[in-house]
């Protein structure tokens, strides 16, 4: 859709024009350049429709072109209307294309010279590459020219990916350079070197020169899909053009006949519009007869009229050939051109009831009236407006199952087109001028897909047909470049949308003067979105963010008061267990004292010796008491935890007791 939104811009940003006639006004030089002799406007214009591969070309254009660069003294003209260079100037433009051979023969052998592939396939791979690296990849090079210095280095890897499937592609190159060749180009275009900023230079004004050529002669690609496979109506007027060889229309819609056997496009007409054909021409053929038997054949001829004046081209004199011819002239044209047949449609019993109802609706007829009336400045004719009446009603009902279209010159058709939606893109009807433009059939027929310009700009480099240096500047290059970056940034829904609305107001006969006002507003109406939608996401992550820091406060705060709790808990414990174990290590001296009173009492009045050896059997066994008493507290009381730093013991506690708490409240 990007590639699509950029071909409509082009074609109607004015600035483009002028970038465009320079384009071709340096081509118009070259091929003056290269000829060994004198040439005539004729000979300059089949030269560049050859070189351009196009049928037809606005000659308009080209003779403006040739007479300013006389003006400029860039070419000269004899006396006998015949275009050359002057001496110098030739010279000047021979010295140009030998600094630019020598550049490449300087840049081959300072950075492929250690390749196994011979030097003249080496040449030809260096120009394939690089005519594919501006192909994919001229908004990185123009970007890095002009803002950046990274550009090209982001876009390494893809680079590199082209580099290796072009050189795979290329007959001749030793399968030894696969993998070297890539890494070497790539080196090529980081380097700084003059002579590689200039070879780049040439490239990129050529690519850009193609580019504005082939636009304004190509289609887009969704004006393509518009018309492929559609099916057009002809009205009375343009099966006149086509029947009248003196008609301002004849050529060009006999040209239409390849575009829409190119784009499958079909012809019909209503059995109300052959009618109102055969109608007309009686018409035409008794006023002439008439006037022809009144004033004779040399009054009659200086009639201005599409009729008489095709009669006298086809050498019709008297009366008997003005019969024959508009007896011919009665019959409905069976082709538009030499192939493309014109059918019938009168088949449908539906389709006739449509148009029978909507021609006795007084609304619709007096709603048409309105149309024309409004453009005018009068009312049409009864007739007539019945039979667009007719015309449009099945029209619309031809719509409702395939992609129809009326082509014609009336203003109160086209007029009342421009108020009905499109369908599948197609309006409901066109003019032979729209059509033209929209299908660029100023090629002659050929329809070229306007993005396609990789044709051209190899013609281009191959012939040495350049710009020169001082042809563009940075700045031309840079307003294409930023254009693609602002379609870039709309949402790929935006972007068809806008293309979608630009198509329909440009089928529809919009000015591209309007066209541009309108584009232009739309994009900045996409970007304006863009930036709300950006603002609205900041503004939603700056509320989640606060949202979250609140949350975190409240669990911070949640945490403290769980760890306080917890610590106080382990604290409390803490002094519980340590006075307990005093307790009881005071509890058991005094039990310990008790005993031996006891015992030694017993002993004393149990025996009358009382010697040494009772004694120290009672002090054994005190001892034993003491020391299994004193074990049993320093295990029980877990003596590591007596003797930690108490400060340090309450805090790993807490933090055991903390995230047991915390991986409980998660389980639940």
């Amino acid at each position: 859709m990007d590639k699509v939104l950029s071909t409509i811009y082009l074609k109607v940003k004015s600035e483009t024009q002028t970038l465009t006639k320079s384009a071709i006004a340096q081509i118009l030089v070259k091929i003056i350049y290269s000829s060994e002799k004198r040439m005539s406007l004729k000979d300059i214009i089949a030269s560049y429709k050859a070189f351009t591969n196009r049928k037809c070309v606005d000659e308009q254009i080209i003779t403006e072109l040739i007479e300013n660069l006389c003006k400029n003294s860039e070419i000269q003209i004899s006396s006998k209307n015949e275009y050359y260079l002057s001496p110098s100037r030739r010279k000047q433009i021979c010295k140009c294309c030998e600094d630019s051979a020598n550049r490449t023969n300087a840049i081959l052998a300072r950075y492929f010279f250690e390749v196994h592939t011979e030097k003249e396939v080496i040449r030809q791979w260096f120009q394939d590459v690089t005519l594919h690296f501006f192909q994919f990849f001229s908004d990185e090079w123009i970007s890095d020219l002009l803002k950046t210095k990274d550009a090209v280095i982001h876009s390494k890897d893809s680079i590199k990916d082209m580099v290796e499937r072009r050189t795979r592609n290329i007959k001749g190159v030793d399968k030894k350079d696969y993998e070297i060749l890539p890494k070497l180009f790539f080196k090529f275009l980081g380097s700084k070197d003059s002579d590689v900023t200039a070879y780049l230079w040439e490239y990129g004004t050529s690519a850009f020169s193609a580019k504005l050529i082939s636009n304004t002669t190509g289609i887009d690609a969704l004006t393509l899909d518009v018309f492929k496979g559609s099916k057009c109506l002809l009205d009375t007027n343009i099966l006149m053009f086509i029947k009248l060889d003196a008609s301002k229309f004849h050529n060009a819609l006999i040209s239409l006949e390849n575009t829409f056997s190119t784009l499958r496009i079909k012809l019909g007409v209503l059995y109300i519009t052959k009618q109102e054909f055969q109608h007309k021409i009686e018409h035409q053929r008794c006023l002439t007869l008439n006037n022809l038997e009144k004033f004779g054949l040399d009054l009659t001829s200086n009639a201005n009229d599409d009729f008489t004046q095709s009669a006298i081209a086809l050498h019709c004199r008297t009366s008997e050939d003005f019969v024959r011819y508009f007896d011919c002239l009665r019959e409905l044209p069976e082709h538009l051109n030499e192939t493309l047949k014109i059918a019938e449609i009168d088949d449908s019993k539906t389709l006739l009831e449509a148009i029978e109802k909507a021609q006795k609706s007084e609304h619709k007829i007096a709603e048409l009236n309105n149309v024309y009336k409004s453009a005018t400045g009068r009312d049409k004719r009864t007739s007539a407006l019945t039979h667009d009446v007719g015309l449009i009603a099945g029209a619309e009902f031809l719509r409702n199952d395939d992609k129809w279209f009326i082509l014609s010159e009336e203003i109160s058709v086209n007029n009342y087109s421009k108020n009905k939606p499109t369908v599948s893109g197609l309006p409901l009807a066109l003019r032979v001028e729209t059509l033209i433009n929209v299908l660029a059939l100023n090629n002659g027929g050929d329809s070229f897909d306007a993005d396609d310009y990789m044709p051209l700009f190899a013609s281009i480099i191959q012939n040495g047909f350049q710009p020169l240096k001082d042809t563009f500047v940075q700045e031309d290059l840079y307003a294409i470049y930023e254009m693609n970056q602002q379609i870039a940034l709309l949402p790929e829904e935006q972007k068809k949308v806008i293309v979608q609305e630009i198509n329909s107001k440009r089928l529809k006969g919009e000015s591209e003067d309007k066209l541009k006002v309108e584009l232009e507003r739309a994009i900045t109406r996409g970007k304006l979105q863009v930036h709300d939608d950006l603002n609205e996401a900041k503004e939603q992550l700056s509320a989640s963010k606060k949202e979250t820091q609140r949350q975190k406060n409240r669990g911070d705060a949640t945490y403290k008061v769980l760890r306080k709790t917890i610590e106080t808990q382990v604290i409390s414990k803490y002094r519980k267990r340590f006075w307990g174990r005093i307790a009881l290590f005071i509890g058991g001296i005094i039990s310990i004292g008790v005993m031996f009173f006891l015992i030694y009492s017993w002993i004393k009045n149990n025996f009358e010796d009382t010697n040494s050896q009772s004694i120290a059997f009672l002090i054994s066994i005190v001892t034993s008491l003491a020391i299994e008493l004193a074990l049993g507290f320093f295990g029980f009381f877990n003596v590591k935890g007596i003797f930690k730093n108490k400060k340090k013991y309450i805090r790993e506690q807490t933090e055991i007791e903390l995230n047991k708490a915390l991986e409980n409240d998660e389980l639940n």
